[in-house]
């Protein structure tokens, strides 16, 4: 398998850090992996944790190969020639697929070779906005929307596999390009090794147990929305609150501002992925909002660690979370702070959504996704 690494090295969200944990999982399910980067990104790759990660699954398994391959062209010859196609040097190994997402038309057709189109966001809306009808800063964001979008169309005709992050996801795709819903596979993103992680069935409170809520303000993401709601009743429930995001602190209420100022609320910017994994598993439950989603890493990731979820009513957290989760509306602040309170109060209850969420995690473990994705390609 030929992956387009262009991306993966210090990735934490969206279609970078999927496109390493994909990685993670075809080092389970294929002989030799290559991972393509141009020359300038090679020796990032080669630094990075990202690629520690992988080879040190490679390691583990006698007689497998993990190649870097730093020929691939820099992503503004990418821009400018996708849509030809692109013929990416390929002298390290010879490959049965070729993985790639941002850039659909990269690889030129081959007879040999099958190639995979991880989808993510559509390349094409249905209220579809030209070059001209927007300011000039924007107008980069609709050139390379509107290339993706011939470059995809090209691959739905050569009959690549088109492998979307979730059933939302796919039915999106299906609508937007009036294209039977069965044309698309739904391989969820995996987050970790489930053989690496047990149950914590003896989980106690913390000295101060805390939510947590992954997730900056921008696009359509809203944790000024829990980080103000949940100010409401932090008194209430006695838990704290940690955000892992950008948060622009003129949009805190009073009551949240006076909750930072004493460390109640704490919020960082970034985090390592270490240390994010550390207080994932930590704590009490895990809140997300947003008003649009292709899939929801931060949900899947909890519910690996067996951490309770509490999100909005949307539907493709519905399909990340099945019925495990607590929700609220993300228009009704008040829905928010009841969700919490019932999160709360009892403590039996609790352990068993606890219990529930941890057996809904398998479905986002490496091994359950080597075994999709090795159903799918052989």
């Amino acid at each position: 398998m030929v992956v387009d690494a262009q991306e993966i090295a210090g990735a934490r969200t969206g279609v970078p850090r999927v496109t390493l944990l994909d990685s993670l999982v075809f080092t389970q399910i294929f002989q030799e992996l290559e991972l393509l980067v141009s020359d300038k990104k090679e020796k990032l790759l080669l630094n990075s944790k990202e690629y520690q990660m992988i080879l040190s699954c490679i390691s583990e398994q006698p007689r497998k190969q993990l190649i870097v391959n730093p020929n691939r062209p820099e992503n503004i010859r990418l821009w400018l020639l996708q849509s030809i196609g692109v013929m990416i040097p390929n002298k390290s190994i010879k490959s049965s697929f070729r993985y790639c997402s941002l850039f659909p038309g990269m690889y030129r057709e081959s007879k040999n070779v099958k190639d995979v189109i991880r989808i993510h966001d559509p390349y094409r809306t249905l209220n579809q906005v030209g070059i001209k009808q927007v300011e000039f800063r924007k107008k980069k964001l609709v050139i390379a929307r509107e290339l993706r979008d011939k470059a995809f169309v090209e691959q739905l005709r050569k009959k690549s596999l088109m492998v979307a992050n979730s059933q939302y996801t796919a039915n999106q795709f299906s609508q937007n390009y009036s294209v039977a819903a069965d044309r698309f596979n739904v391989i969820w993103p995996s987050v970790g090794f489930r053989s690496q992680e047990s149950l914590q069935s003896d989980y106690s409170i913390q000295p101060r147990p805390y939510l947590l809520s992954v997730m900056s303000q921008r696009q359509r993401k809203d944790p000024v929305f829990v980080i103000n709601s949940w100010a409401e009743t932090a008194d209430k429930v006695d838990l704290d609150l940690i955000v892992v995001g950008e948060i622009p602190l003129n949009l805190l209420s009073n009551a949240s501002q006076k909750l930072l100022a004493i460390g109640k609320l704490r919020i960082y910017p970034h985090l390592l992925t270490n240390e994010l994994i550390y207080i994932q598993k930590k704590a009490f439950a895990s809140i997300f909002a947003s008003r649009g989603e292709g899939f929801g890493l931060p949900l899947a990731e909890s519910l690996f660690y067996g951490v309770p979820v509490i999100h909005n009513r949307l539907s493709v957290f519905e399909e990340v979370c099945g019925d495990v989760s607590t929700k609220f509306s993300i228009d009704d602040q008040d829905s928010l702070v009841q969700a919490i309170l019932n999160l709360r109060q009892s403590e039996f209850e609790y352990k068993q959504i606890r219990l529930n969420s941890w057996k809904r995690g398998l479905q986002f473990s490496h091994e359950e996704a080597a075994r999709k994705w090795s159903s799918l390609l052989f």
